[in-house]
């Protein structure tokens, strides 16, 4: 169904205004990470940088399995993790690494020491402000080399 959602907002898009045509990114938050990672696949003609922060379920038993999907991403991929996270351990973190180097798409990732699942927002307790930071660094960067200044 996020897909679909996913279809219905490209297709909004399309119209021009307030988009341009051409690259995007996406940027998606724990289960919000999965689904860029799902939607870099599916529609790879449009999404060229694509970040999941403290996502879950990267690799999993599902046949939609964004590990599944590693070589119709395009662009560039980056994740940033916790240390300490029992919804993407260091064995899916290191997976996934692997599998991305099949990718055609360039993958970075930083495991930020310290930091645990929900790290990334601000709002909640377990918030570190410098893994936030230093994931933000690095996701302007890759929209900067993917996605073409607006004129």
């Amino acid at each position: 169904m996020v897909m679909d959602d996913t279809q219905a907002l490209l297709d909004f898009l399309a119209h021009g205004q307030p988009a341009k045509p051409g690259a995007m990114g996406s940027v998606g938050y724990c289960m919000g990470g999965r689904h860029v990672l799902c939607a870099a696949a599916m529609f790879r003609d449009r999404f060229r940088a694509s970040a999941s922060l403290h996502g879950t379920a990267l690799i999993s038993d599902a046949a939609d399995s964004p590990h599944r999907q590693v070589d119709k991403f395009q662009g560039e991929v980056y994740c940033g993790f916790a240390e300490h996270d029992p919804y993407a351990p260091m064995s899916m973190v290191e997976e996934l690494a692997r599998l991305m180097k099949s990718s055609p798409a360039g993958y970075r990732s930083i495991v930020h020491k310290g930091a645990e699942h929900g790290y990334a927002l601000p709002q909640r307790d377990i918030h570190d402000k410098a893994a936030f930071e230093r994931d933000w660094e690095h996701i302007f960067a890759m929209f900067h080399r993917q996605i073409p200044p607006y004129a």
